[in-house]
């Protein structure tokens, strides 16, 4: 059982003895959330069971197996808070600790609510169609300890939708008895995977049946080594992503592997810098639309920087600091339009800061002399 009082979580689970560990078979809440503990009634949970979270199971069987003593409740409060079941009505995130080494299969069958997940990479087995009828699933939180491989690879090829994968290295200090711990830890990498979807198209005369792949999400899907994220087929994989996906989304893709570069080499990082710096207007009318004033304040550090260094003129075949100052003062002036527009006081308020410390440059606009 899992309570915290004040932020209204509250959760109960059944399951399954196994050995010496826990299997979880079904879990009830008042919440959207569910946080699978370390250990249940001193056993500790390794397993989550074909249709845990999943309405589909088979109710008359479960309830046969409850009777027969073979599945337990974990707590009494089961009974005195009125929980309900927690499946694909309603289920939105999952954690899961650092202990499970196994998901059942169909686990989250028909879970269409489902959004967020955690896991980490003692998980060694994912059984099929986990994910089968999820298609909201937008984030994933992955902690790692050892080399760095994981179970995303089986993830990603059942989640064909639109994705942010954090990459978090744990230190021996992160990982406490608290399941969701791991996850608080600092993102290493933060990687945006597009979505794609495959189309079958009739040959007529050759009487037969092609695949058509549309998006670059397959190509970055592929972009591993066995278990372990390949960070240099990623990369170069940015091109197409370029062609192929949205403006806000290569926007977005570029930002967060330049902030967390794990992996990074230098002509990567110098290609994501390119992009950047053509973007800069682009730039501070999407961040100033997401509120996002970290990734502001990091932009104005990166292109300060960045004038001082000699690869700008190797790259643009101008002087670096003339470059970067073009730059930043694009970015600076049009953050200051779109957060008048969009009334963003904090940025408002930064951008004049950052002139007046910086004493940050103003681009220079042409005018008709009469």
């Amino acid at each position: 059982m899992l309570q915290k009082q004040g932020t209204e979580l509250t959760q109960t689970f059944a399951y399954e003895k196994k050995g010496n560990s826990a299997v979880i078979r079904r879990c009830f809440s008042r919440d959207t959330k569910a946080v699978i503990p370390e250990a249940i009634d001193g056993l500790p949970v390794t397993e989550i069971g074909a249709y845990a979270f999943s309405a589909h199971l088979d109710e008359t069987a479960f309830q046969k197996e409850l009777a027969e003593g073979k599945i337990r409740i974990s707590s009494a409060v089961f009974a005195e808070e009125h929980l309900t079941v927690l499946d694909g009505a309603k289920l939105e995130e999952i954690v899961f600790p650092l202990s499970v080494v196994r998901v059942g299969r169909y686990c989250f069958y028909n879970c269409d609510h489902l959004k967020k997940l955690s896991f980490g990479d003692g998980m060694k087995d994912w059984g099929s169609g986990v994910f089968t009828g999820c298609h909201h699933i937008r984030s994933i939180r992955m902690a790692v300890s050892g080399d760095g491989s994981s179970m995303l690879k089986d993830m990603l090829d059942e989640i064909r939708e639109e994705l942010c994968v954090d990459y978090i290295e744990l230190q021996d200090q992160n990982v406490a008895a608290n399941p969701e711990r791991p996850y608080c830890a600092p993102v290493t990498a933060r990687l945006m995977f597009p979505e794609f979807y495959e189309e079958g198209v009739e040959n007529t005369p050759a009487r037969i049946l092609e695949t058509h792949v549309h998006g670059s999400g397959i190509l970055y899907r592929n972009c591993f080594q066995g278990r372990k994220i390949d960070f240099y087929q990623y990369d170069n994989a940015f091109p197409h992503a370029e062609a192929q996906e949205s403006e806000e989304f290569v926007m977005q893709l570029a930002l967060w592997r330049l902030r967390y570069p794990k992996g990074l080499n230098e002509r990567s990082r110098e290609r994501y810098l390119v992009f950047l710096e053509r973007h800069v207007r682009e730039y501070a009318e999407f961040l100033v639309k997401k509120r996002q004033i970290e990734e502001i304040r990091w932009i104005c550090r990166v292109l300060e920087d960045e004038k001082s260094q000699e690869k700008w003129k190797d790259i643009h075949g101008t002087q670096q600091e003339e470059r970067a100052q073009t730059a930043l003062a694009s970015f600076l002036e049009a953050l200051t339009e779109w957060a008048g527009k969009k009334q963003y006081a904090e940025a408002l308020s930064f951008v004049m800061d950052y002139r007046h410390v910086h004493h940050a440059p103003v681009k220079k606009r042409l005018r008709l002399e009469l």
